[in-house]
Order: C-alpha cells, then sequence, then structure tokens
C-alpha cells in the first residue's frame, strides 16, 4: 500500500493466543502483500500523556499485540490511576480510525488461560489475568459505552474471538484485508 499507515489491534487477557494470532496474521498479511510489523505493547509509563503515547504508535504499517483498550480493562482491576480520560481515548479511537485500524479481542475459558499461565514472564498474576478476560468478555458483549471508576467510555470492537485455538486467523486477515483494500481507494 502506498502512502498511508494501517494497524491491526488484538487485545485481550495475558495466556489469551494474542501473541500467536498476531504472528499468524503477520504471515497471512505478508501473503496479501501487506506487511504489517508484528509490535507488542507494554504497560505504559505511569507519568506518560496516554493521547500522545498511543497517536505516535498509530501511524506505522504494524500488528500490535495489546493496545489502548487493554489500558481501560486492566486499570479496571489494579489501583493504579491512568492518565486515560474519556476525551483522550476517544481521540485514539479516531486516530485507530483514520488509520483504517482494526480491533480484535480474543477471550478465553479460564482453565486455558491457567495452563498457559506460568510459559513465559507476566506482568500480573493468575486471578487477575482472569478477571480481566471476563472484563474483556464483557466489554465486546455489552457493545456501546463502557463505565469506569465512574467514567463513560466508547470503545469500538471489529471482531470477537472466543476461543483463539479454535479462531480462523485467515478469514479475519481477509476481513481486514478487504478493509484496507477499500481504504486505498479512497
Amino acid at each position: 500500500m502506498d502512502g498511508g499507515a494501517v494497524v491491526l489491534i488484538v487485545e485481550g487477557a495475558d495466556c489469551v493466543g494474542k501473541t500467536t494470532f498476531v504472528k499468524k496474521a503477520c504471515e497471512l498479511l505478508d501473503k496479501h502483500g501487506l506487511r504489517h510489523d508484528q509490535k507488542h505493547m507494554t504497560r505504559p509509563p505511569e507519568d506518560c500523556d496516554h493521547y500522545r503515547f498511543y497517536a505516535e504508535k498509530t501511524y506505522t504499517f504494524s500488528a500490535w499485540d495489546r493496545f489502548h483498550l487493554g489500558e481501560l480493562v486492566y486499570r479496571m482491576h489494579d489501583d493504579r490511576a491512568s492518565s486515560m480520560t474519556p476525551l483522550k481515548f476517544d481521540l485514539v479511537e479516531s486516530l485507530v480510525r483514520l488509520a483504517c485500524g482494526f480491533v480484535v479481542v480474543i477471550t478465553a475459558e479460564p482453565h486455558v488461560i491457567a495452563e498457559r499461565f506460568g510459559r513465559k514472564a507476566e506482568m500480573y498474576d493468575l486471578p487477575h489475568a482472569i478477571k480481566v478476560n471476563e472484563t474483556y468478555g464483557r466489554l465486546v458483549s455489552h457493545k456501546g459505552t463502557w463505565m469506569m471508576r465512574k467514567r463513560d467510555y466508547h470503545p469500538r470492537v471489529d471482531y470477537w474471538v472466543y476461543d483463539a485455538a479454535r479462531c480462523d486467523v485467515e478469514h479475519i486477515v481477509d476481513l481486514y484485508a478487504r478493509q484496507l483494500r477499500e481504504f486505498k481507494q479512497l
């Protein structure tokens, strides 16, 4: 694709299969001639400006393993404050859309997370990961306004994968590639 930028965002709790999904998606996107760099979002610095932090990352040809939704969902289950206000969140969502962003949320059964947990270093413990997974499930099944600490957020999710092991990554990449081809024609 010429010019501009596009971004694929894969969100979900620890151990649900985000990294595996992103890796497979990048391989398939290469076959479509839509090369994306595989990226992994770590916890943003405590003092960061969440709008600028995410905004600079939307202007790349990249597939992200976790992005801005994680800031909301993970913060619901810890006591750290977030500077991700509803306005900043909406602005980041707008930038993601302007970059032809496609957001996939992956959830898993708690026993799947428990089986995978501990294979690599995780930021949180297992009970926390399971709570976050449940929250992602409520977020995508709720659709519309999301309340966090008495503030309204309006996340947009393009595709929900309930079980990454049974997920048809190729189908999702085809949907995304179709969107990118349409975007290129604008």
